[in-house]
């Protein structure tokens, strides 16, 4: 029998990163919604974003997410501190390591610059107008550009207040924890090794041997969270105290997946362009599809409308606009459903 623990602290930072997460990433919120109880998660994460009001905007370079969906912080605060998630690893932790002012600097222009080598970091931090050279040419937008400007014309303040929002919504957090904590300890004592194999190879995802310890920590805002971490000796999986449900959904997603739908919506050259272009600008609008392939209105919403129907796309209304984007689960549960062609046994 597998020896499952219980761990708070990285389940905990996870939420408190999650806070500034959101804020600056609301059109990520998509991603940590249950389809099966959008209603109910929307109205989740939206109280989350107000209850722990306000945060400050000079945070932006911390917590931006780029077109990977991930942020510096969390690269480099979370997951590069996983090895210390089963011993020592706290909020405590990003406050003593975020003292070190000059190393933040660093890390966030190899963050943002991860083509740099150690040498080419401390010439351009040594030197401010071959930096300021190397973000006008960069290819991140105008907002990107005045932000990472005014972050290392003097990184000092805004590390200081990095530190001081999080100590801030850390206390907070601190006491919705306790009001709540329960939810955790039921969640745990219902979760066995056997019940979350069987949970998790839903997502082509895999437990430790049973002879190695695996570490549980639960999160409260993240209620959806399923996140596997491999440690070098063991493992932790990162869970939401609601995160049966989404499981089950996605077990039920799978299912309902159909693979003749799926070669047929890509047997056609123009969708397939499509989707090409949509993977490469993250979210697009239709009239920008329009202008970029060269077909007609009817025919790129007869195709749009393919591809989210069968769930290879995401949609967002902003106004009157829809702006699509790729459903990354989708093709996640499609690869589950022909890996086995691969295997001839």
């Amino acid at each position: 029998m597998a020896n499952l623990k219980l761990l708070k602290e990285p389940g905990y930072v996870f939420d408190l990163m999650l806070l500034f997460f959101l804020h600056f990433n609301e059109d990520c919120m998509d991603n940590f919604i249950n389809k099966n109880k959008e209603q109910e998660d929307r109205a989740h994460f939206e109280g989350i974003l107000k209850s722990f009001y306000p945060i400050s905007d000079d945070l932006y370079v911390f917590f931006h997410a780029g077109e990977n969906k991930n942020c510096f912080m969390t690269a480099n605060y979370f997951y590069g501190y996983k090895e210390d998630f089963a011993s020592n690893y706290s909020a405590g932790t990003l406050q003593k390591a975020l003292s070190d002012y000059p190393d933040v600097a660093k890390r966030l222009l190899q963050f943002y610059f991860h083509k740099l080598n150690s040498e080419e970091i401390e010439y351009y931090i040594g030197n401010e107008r071959e930096l300021f050279r190397l973000i006008k040419s960069s290819g991140y937008s105008e907002q990107e550009k005045n932000r990472l400007y005014e972050f290392f014309m003097d990184p000092v303040p805004y590390i200081q207040k990095l530190q001081y929002e999080l100590l801030e919504k850390e206390i907070k957090l601190s006491t919705y924890y306790e009001k709540q904590y329960e939810k955790i300890l039921e969640v745990y004592s219902r979760t066995t090794f056997e019940s979350l194999r069987d949970q998790v190879s839903a997502l082509g995802d895999y437990l430790t041997k049973e002879s190695q310890p695996l570490y549980l920590s639960f999160c409260l805002l993240n209620k959806n969270c399923v996140n596997f971490v491999a440690l070098e000796e063991s493992a932790v999986y990162i869970l939401g105290f609601d995160y049966a449900s989404v499981i089950e959904y996605i077990q039920h997603r799978k299912h309902s997946i159909s693979i003749d739908e799926f070669g047929l919506v890509l047997s056609d050259e123009n969708r397939v362009r499509m989707l090409d272009f949509i993977r490469e600008n993250g979210e697009v609008s239709r009239r920008t599809i329009e202008l970029e392939c060269g077909l007609s209105s009817s025919v790129i919403y007869h195709n749009l409308t393919m591809m989210t129907r069968c769930g290879m796309l995401k949609t967002r209304n902003q106004g009157k606009v829809i702006y699509y984007s790729i459903d990354n689960d989708y093709f996640k549960t499609i690869i589950c459903r022909i890996e086995k062609y691969s295997n001839k046994n």
